[in-house]
């Protein structure tokens, strides 16, 4: 309170004038005056530069003449100037088409109008948290009613206002806290309002459901999709004489004023006689104990900085002799209490209105917004920092693979930034690794390959983060790729010793299962060198068994030479079959029965055969040493629309809960002679198929494995 009386004392003094127009010239704020006719009296510069005008084209014409859009805004301020109140109000200012902040002040003979941009983001934030802030905040009592008019949610205001909890009035009809005499209106203008009307009414309430109370009730419809959804009630008392509270609120609008004004702070100096006059005085700024600390420009100075004195000195000297416009001054002070240092920056002009050996300036406190911008480069600085030396590969797309920004780890591909951008990902990966894009199970991480500017391809392994806007859509995909070709050349080297050891492994029972059709065709050919006469059904057996010989031998090959990944739509019943061949032998060694239950019909995945077939012969292989007394193996396959199970089911001793977990994991093994690489190639395999895999064990009882690939039609 006192501070405003001593400001507006001060800038209603003639001989502060010039600081008057300093002060309004340099506020952040746009700041013009109406007058009565709603006609410009007065504008600042940066109320010019807002409205794209200059104050010769604006001084005493109509604002709606100029400006035949902003009726909203002239509404507001004949509303401001007739009922003599303050208004403080977001608008969408169509000369810029953007939000903006209202302040509308009015007086005896003229409006004042403070206009401040504000960024759109700021004023829709999808953050749940904020909006519940400002609803139990805001300063008004507020609530939320469903179509039936019953109360939902209260804020505090609410609370104070009316002297009735949430606790007490949610789920309670409306009518619950108005008086008898308004209750039929406000059920009428409820109905008004579940038809798409705002209304508002003055009724009595009830204050802690007993004390009637006077008050204005504004009630909106919320509409979604194009229906009345809830209904958003606003209570305040109806305004009152102007009593010394109405005074004191007043006073408290002007101190929010001042406040928004960034603690601007007048100063005359006689250079003559070395006073220096502040007002206010900002104790707490400059960090001293009483105005004689700085009551002289030589002791302030002694304020400064010592790396900035002699470029403030020098300002001031030139500030002067300038006469058309204020100097800008920016200097830093060390405040005597506690040496912390403080940011200023100051405008400076001569008057001439008292005597030729005054200047009169302002300066404002900048220290919060130096530090926040200070903050704002750091982190930029360190974001480029990032970007710029990772040798991970940062980029931005649009949400169908466009390139927006590229870092310049790029340029291990052989490509520069610039010639990417605009261009899309997908004309850069693999043919055979399209597919992937597509599946559904793509959301995250993708693994390809990726066209080298060279024209031979490397392994990306892609992770993605999708930013969204207001609206929950994607607007753009953050994706971090990084260069897995060493990876990928272990793990096939991995699969490939693991292929071999597995061959080595099949090749007793192989020979076993060779030896027999062999004897068979030896017995044959002795007959046939004794002279023995051979009927036409020795030659096809003979034939039988030589096939049989050949087909074990191309599924042992298949197995243990080194090939190409190759994906290709595969008949899974046909993989399973070669399989089970192979394997019968070792089956037969082993005691054990292999059953196949196949889908009621074919079914077909996107598989490399190879890899395919080195999966089911690990898991059906390692299902029969499981069982060394015996047993059955079941495989099972079924199918849906979108995706293929196959489950292989033991009758072994069955895995230890806490050891399932582990399984998968390499040289994680329940074999004594085991490396546990075969499981692990395995499973990397199968997620490289864009497949998953499940274990169910009990002991004593058995265990299932069950793989699960999309379909193909």
């Amino acid at each position: 309170m006192k501070y405003i009386k001593q400001f507006l004392s001060f800038i209603k003094r003639k001989k502060a004038k010039s600081v008057q127009n300093l002060v309004v010239q340099t506020l952040d704020p746009a700041f013009f005056i109406l007058d009565s006719n709603l006609q410009f009296s007065y504008v600042n510069h940066e109320a010019e530069r807002l409205l794209n005008k200059k104050l010769n084209r604006l001084i005493g014409k109509s604002i709606l003449s100029v400006f035949p859009s902003l009726t909203y805004l002239v509404e507001r301020c004949r509303t401001s100037y007739r009922r003599k109140i303050v208004q403080n109000f977001h608008y969408l200012l169509p000369i810029i088409n953007n939000w903006v902040h209202v302040f509308i002040y009015p007086s005896k003979h003229n409006i004042c109008i403070f206009i401040q941009t504000v960024p759109n983001e700021h004023l829709y934030i999808s953050d749940m948290k904020v909006y519940r802030h400002i609803f139990e905040h805001f300063p008004e009592a507020i609530s939320i009613l469903n179509i039936d008019g019953f109360v939902g949610s209260v804020n505090h205001a609410w609370e104070n206002l009316l002297g009735i909890s949430e606790k007490r009035i949610h789920g309670h009809p409306l009518s619950t806290i108005i008086s008898k005499s308004d209750e039929n209106a406000v059920t009428q203008e409820l109905k008004n309002v579940t038809k798409g009307q705002t209304v508002q009414i003055s009724v009595n309430v009830l204050y802690r459901f007993e004390k009637h109370l006077h008050v204005d009730i504004t009630m909106m419809p919320i509409m979604i999709n194009q229906q009345v959804a809830r209904i958003f009630i606003t209570i305040k008392k109806e305004p009152q004489s102007l009593t010394h509270t109405k005074r004191e609120n007043k006073n408290e609008v002007k101190q929010s004023l001042f406040d928004k004004m960034n603690q601007i702070i007048g100063w005359d100096w006689d250079y003559k006689l070395d006073q220096l006059t502040w007002l206010p005085l900002k104790r707490d700024l400059f960090g001293i104990e009483s105005e004689d600390q700085i009551n002289t420009h030589r002791k302030f100075t002694m304020l400064v900085h010592p790396e900035d004195r002699d470029q403030f000195l020098e300002s001031i000297n030139r500030a002067k002799t300038k006469y058309d416009e204020p100097s800008k001054i920016s200097y830093r002070i060390i405040r005597p209490n506690d040496q912390e240092i403080r940011y200023i920056q100051s405008l400076v002009q001569p008057n001439h209105e008292e005597n030729h050996h005054q200047l009169t300036g302002v300066i404002k406190d900048i220290t919060d917004n130096i530090k926040e911008q200070n903050k704002l480069n750091r982190t930029e600085q360190l974001y480029q920092l990032i970007t710029e030396h990772s040798l991970e590969i940062i980029a931005y797309t649009t949400p169908d693979g466009r390139y927006e920004y590229i870092s310049p780890a790029v340029r291990r591909l052989g490509y520069e930034p610039d010639e990417l951008i605009g261009r899309y990902f997908s004309s850069y990966i693999h043919p055979d690794d399209l597919y992937k894009i597509d599946s559904p199970d793509y959301t995250n991480v993708l693994t390809c390959r990726f066209r080298h500017k060279d024209g031979h391809y490397v392994w990306l392994e892609r992770s993605l983060q999708y930013i969204e806007n207001n609206q929950h859509q994607v607007e753009k995909v953050l994706s971090i790729s990084r260069d897995i070709s060493e990876r990928i050349e272990a793990e096939d080297i991995m699969k490939r010793s693991e292929k071999l050891t597995m061959a080595g492994e099949l090749a007793a029972g192989i020979a076993h299962e060779i030896r027999n059709p062999l004897t068979s065709l030896k017995g044959f050919l002795q007959m046939m060198q004794y002279g023995y006469s051979v009927k036409q059904q020795y030659y096809n057996v003979m034939e039988s068994e030589l096939n049989r010989i050949e087909m074990i031998l191309n599924e042992l090959l298949l197995l243990a030479k080194p090939t190409v990944n190759k994906f290709q739509k595969q008949n899974i019943m046909m993989l399973i079959e070669h399989v089970t061949t192979l394997l019968g032998s070792v089956a037969n060694m082993s005691n054990v029965e292999l059953i196949i239950n196949p889908p009621k019909e074919m079914v077909y995945i996107n598989c490399d055969e190879s890899q395919m077939k080195q999966v089911l012969i690990n898991l059906i292989k390692n299902a029969i040493e499981v069982m060394p007394n015996g047993g059955k193996v079941t495989i099972n396959v079924q199918s849906t629309t979108k995706f293929v199970t196959i489950s292989i089911t033991d009758e072994g001793s069955g895995i230890p809960e806490e050891k399932i977990k582990n399984i998968g994991q390499p040289f994680f093994t329940t074999k004594e002679q085991g490396t546990g690489l075969g499981l692990a190639v395995s499973f990397n395999i199968i997620e490289n198929h864009n497949g998953k895999v499940s274990i169910e064990s009990k002991i004593n009882q058995g265990s299932t494995f069950t793989l699960s690939f999309p379909t193909m039609e």
